[in-house]
């Protein structure tokens, strides 16, 4: 927020579920690429921010084996982020030697570029936020970020010199929070998490930004 707050949904989710149990709720922000080093060593007690959880880590090793995982309470896929007067509207036409690339380091975004962009400039971003600011600078062509989170600000404010050219054909990511292996707060929080969904808590917060019709509504569908 302006103010220098941190808001959003999976935010107002956790506040949420925090005052739910008793719990004392601290936005931390942290570097993406080092939030498994941040869980283990106790500066955070959870990675509660567009986690994907399907999938493996860059070595092939299972998400799900660092971490112990939520209910995938929402899906997300990736989006390319450009200037309004780029002509550009498929990826394949970004791909060339002449033009920069920006992800959040550690993302599937970054990793989408890698795998089909290879012709590019790709530059490392410290968040998805810098990513799209990036691009809203002139300083890189295009961003892939999450859809979810460039769908709600897009086009609007401060970004509405930027447009999304195409949804990506990439595989959906369902997000989960990750908490510390064997630790309980996981089946405290995924209790909260169902009786969010029943009381109609989880919608409210989604409808607040846009995303009602990315809520997983049956926890029991994909564990």
């Amino acid at each position: 927020a302006e103010d220098g707050s941190y808001v959003g949904f999976d935010l107002d989710l956790a506040q949420e579920a925090a005052s739910r149990l008793g719990l004392e709720y601290q936005a931390q922000p942290i570097a993406w690429d080092s939030k498994d080093m941040e869980l283990e060593s106790g500066n955070i007690d959870c990675i509660w921010n567009g986690f994907t959880s399907n999938g493996a880590e860059d070595d092939g090793t299972p998400k799900s084996n660092l971490v112990d995982f939520s209910y995938k309470y929402m899906v997300n896929r990736q989006c390319v982020v450009v200037q309004s007067s780029n002509n550009a509207t498929t990826f394949d036409e970004l791909n060339s030697k002449a033009v920069t690339g920006v992800a959040e380091r550690g993302s599937a975004g970054e990793d989408y570029i890698e795998s089909n962009i290879s012709d590019c400039t790709l530059k490392s971003a410290t968040t998805q936020m810098t990513a799209i600011n990036e691009v809203n600078a002139g300083t890189c062509t295009f961003a892939v970020v999450d859809f979810l989170l460039a769908n709600s600000i897009i086009g609007q404010g401060n970004f509405a010199n930027l447009k999304i050219i195409n949804e990506l054909n990439s595989e959906d990511e369902q997000y989960a929070i990750g908490f510390r292996k064997g630790d309980d707060l996981r089946n405290k929080v995924n209790e909260v998490l169902q009786k969010f969904l029943e009381d109609g808590t989880t919608r409210g917060i989604a409808e607040k930004y846009g995303l009602e019709n990315a809520i997983i509504t049956d926890y029991s569908v994909l564990g």
